[in-house]
This record gives structure tokens, C-alpha cells and sequence, in this order.
């Protein structure tokens, strides 16, 4: 396969990449990863100050709060986890993974209609 890449032109590579489809499926995961949270870190100050009434001083805690504590939290619980059920790869933990996926995004449909920040912040 390596001496295949290097005679491959661009195009090919490129073609080679998009019939991976575990390429494929993760870089569609960083994508949506790096688009929420780049709105978090943009729109969530703004949000919480104009749409909700929070004093600044509140927005601006929560914001910090929340991007220190969240990724790191994630990260050692997710891994944590993954690794009682068996690893990354087995069954049980991609059954996890996707049973979290579907339940963080049904948590967060709502966060739009909702009118208070306490409800927001958790």
C-alpha cells in the first residue's frame, strides 16, 4: 500500500482517503466536534448575556467553568469507561459511545426554547 501512495496522484489519494470509511467517520466526528465548539466558545457569552439576561460577570464564570472543566472531565471519564468496558474497540464500549452520542444530543435540542440560565449552564 505504501508504494501505492507514492505513484498515486493527488486525485487518487484523495479518492483513496474517501473509500476509507473509518477515515471517513472520524473526520466527520472532528468536524462536528470542532463546529460545536467553536460556537460554544463564540456564541456562548453573548448568548447567555443578550438571550438570557445574565449579568456579564455570570456569563463570563460559566463560560470559564465550563471550558476548563468539561474537556478534562470528559476525557478522564470517557477513558475511564472505555476502558472498564474492554477498550475502544470492543462491542460494549461502541455500544456506550453511541448510547452517550444520541443522549448529549437530546439534552442539548432543548437548550434553544429554554429561557433561564441555570437550566443552560447544566
Amino acid at each position: 500500500m505504501d508504494s501505492m501512495l507514492r505513484k498515486a496522484s493527488y486525485v487518487d489519494t484523495i479518492k483513496l482517503l474517501l473509500r476509507n470509511k473509518v477515515y471517513v467517520c472520524i473526520m466527520l466526528s472532528m468536524c462536528s466536534l470542532y463546529f460545536v465548539v467553536t460556537g460554544v466558545q463564540f456564541w456562548m457569552t453573548d448568548y447567555m448575556r443578550v438571550t438570557l439576561g445574565a449579568p456579564p460577570e455570570h456569563a463570563f464564570l460559566a463560560f470559564a467553568i465550563l471550558t476548563l472543566t468539561a474537556p478534562t472531565g470528559g476525557v478522564i471519564f470517557g477513558g475511564l469507561m472505555l476502558d472498564k468496558l474492554g477498550g475502544y474497540t470492543s462491542p460494549k464500549a461502541i455500544d456506550y459511545s453511541i448510547t452517550n452520542s444520541i443522549l448529549a444530543a437530546a439534552v442539548g435540542i432543548p437548550v434553544p426554547f429554554v429561557s433561564f440560565g441555570w437550566v443552560v449552564i447544566l
